[in-house]
Parts: structure tokens; sequence; C-alpha cells
């Protein structure tokens, strides 16, 4: 299959790395879609996380996904599951397009609280155990195959919204858990170890972006995520795919595109209000990450509003 033009959308992120983009209605809170890689910047969903469970399936292509501690390569009729609050990343593999779908829910979708039955009974294992980060399904396998089966039929209800589509959701969402929750008390080796490195550079990230501004070393990085400096390093690479001073970066790249927009600081104190040490330093940084030079950036109406909308920050 050709290639198609890249929307260049992304995976928008608060400080901790928690999704913004999608948040559902409480009133019947699961919501489902399909989608392409192709439609995201760099066909790359960056690291995230979410407060609910979701389930996706590839429908066509392959694609890379990362969670918990482990890399899954995933082709047409594969699929996985994400618990919430699990950092996760994915990335497309080869040339080709790789479609997917996705169905995600709140924790409590089936019982309609916490309190109910249903959720301590049949949510509450799964959600609160911790070597349940994430589970991969592939297709050659009868159960998963199954589950993907219905998994593609709850994403068409949702998309074709028929009368009475909601119970018609309800419904198959509960089999399909059914069939989950049956499957992983026979089948617990497939479950990962939820990843540590994850809550542990939680901290560092929120020091780097509350300093900043500041002097910031990589030995201060480690003792906040306490651990040593290559530690720190591996866990970063790990879960943000940066080293720590790379995030750091990064980060104050963010916070300068800000100030050029308002257009009312020159280059020279944009540099130093991002804790860069120099302006010739900061125009390195950000022609490494942007693809050009800031005052390009700040002259080119163009690649000013292509950035700005779709957030294309270059790793």
């Amino acid at each position: 299959m050709k290639e198609r033009a890249n929307i260049l959308r992304q995976i928008e992120t608060d400080q901790n790395f928690r999704e913004l983009n999608q948040t559902l209605d409480q009133r019947f809170p699961i919501w489902a879609s399909s989608d392409s890689f192709f439609r995201y910047y760099n066909r790359y969903f960056r690291c995230h996380w979410h407060p609910e469970i979701e389930f996706s399936v590839i429908t066509e292509g392959e694609c890379i996904y990362e969670a918990g501690d482990r890399v899954y390569e995933l082709k047409k009729g594969d699929g996985i599951f994400i618990n919430q609050n699990v950092l996760h990343m994915a990335e497309m593999k080869g040339k080709l397009e790789c479609r997917f779908g996705v169905v995600r829910a709140e924790a409590f979708f089936l019982g309609g609280s916490t309190e109910s039955l249903i959720y301590r009974k049949f949510m509450e294992p799964v959600i609160n155990n911790p070597e349940i980060s994430c589970v991969p399904f592939y297709g050659d396998i009868p159960w998963q195959k199954r589950l993907m089966r219905q998994l593609a039929e709850l994403i068409r209800i949702y998309e074709e919204r028929p009368e009475g589509f909601e119970l018609m959701m309800t419904s198959g969402f509960s089999l399909l858990w059914l069939e989950f929750v049956k499957a992983l008390g026979e089948e617990k080796g497939n479950a990962v170890s939820i990843n540590k490195d994850a809550e542990r550079i939680r901290k560092g990230i929120s020091y780097i972006q509350r300093n900043y501004t500041k002097k910031i070393t990589l030995k201060d990085i480690a003792e906040i995520c306490q651990s040593c400096q290559s530690e720190c390093c591996r866990m970063f690479r790990n879960v943000v795919k940066e080293s720590p001073i790379e995030y750091v970066n990064t980060y104050r790249i963010r916070r300068s595109l800000i100030l050029i927009e308002e257009g009312t600081y020159s280059m020279t104190e944009i540099a130093q209000k991002t804790g860069f040490s120099g302006s010739s330093y900061f125009t390195e940084v950000f022609k490494k990450k942007m693809g050009c030079t800031p005052s390009k950036y700040k002259g080119s109406k163009e690649i000013y509003k292509r950035v700005k909308n779709n957030h294309c920050i270059k790793n």
C-alpha cells in the first residue's frame, strides 16, 4: 500500500506524561476508534499513560509496542491490553501503513461504580494487580484470536452507532472482559511486571520541569531518582527514549517556544530564561530538535504554524 500524507498529529501529555487527547464521557465511559500510524508525527506515539484500561488490535501492517519493561512486535491480528496508569509508547514498523483499533474504558464501566459487585469481583483483581501492567495477544492463539474478533466488533459498533449501540457495547465489553479474566487465570505467565523504572523517573521528570531554568546535572537527577548515574540513564532511555540531559534540553526547547511566540524577548534572553548556558548552545540544541534555527522559526509563519499545531519536536 502506498504511503499517504502525514497529518502530523501527536499524543499530548501533561508534565507527568498523562495523556490529554481523550477524555471519556462519564455518563457512558467507553470509547472506541479506528486509526493509523500515518496520522501521527514520525508514525510514533510518545510515552504516555491514562487512568482508563485499554485494548488495541492491529488491523493492518506491523508496529513495535513498548509497555512495562517489554518490547513487542505486533502484526495484523495481534493486539495488547494496557492497564490503567501504565506508561507505554508505540511506533510503526517498516514503510507500509499500520492501522489499528482501540477500545478504552473506565474500570468501573461495567459495574457502574467502584462499589459494585461486578467491579469488586471481576475488575479490581486485574486492574490492581501489579503483575498485570500489559498483556499481548497473538492471532495464532485461539482464545486471543477470539478476543481480537470481539474487539474489532466493538469498534465497528461504536463507530457505526446503530440504535441501542450503548447496550451492544456494554454486553460486548462484558463478554470480552469475561473471556480475558478467565484466560488470565489460566495463563498468568503472559502478564508483564509493572515497570518500576517509570515510577522512579516520574520524580526526576517532575524535578526537571520545576528547575529547568537552573543548572541541572546528571548527578542531581540521579539523586532525585534514588539511583546511580548509569542506572538513571538506563531508566530514562528505557522509558522516554532520551538520556536525562537530553530530556532536560527537550523540555527547555518546549518552554522556549512559548517565549518565542510571545515575541517579547531576544534570543539571548530566551536562552537565559530557559536554562541554557549561552545563546550559541541554545541555537545548536534548537536546530537539532526543531530542524531550524530559533530566528528562522520565529520568522517563518509556515514552520511556526506546523510546529505549534502538531508539537513536532524531534527526538
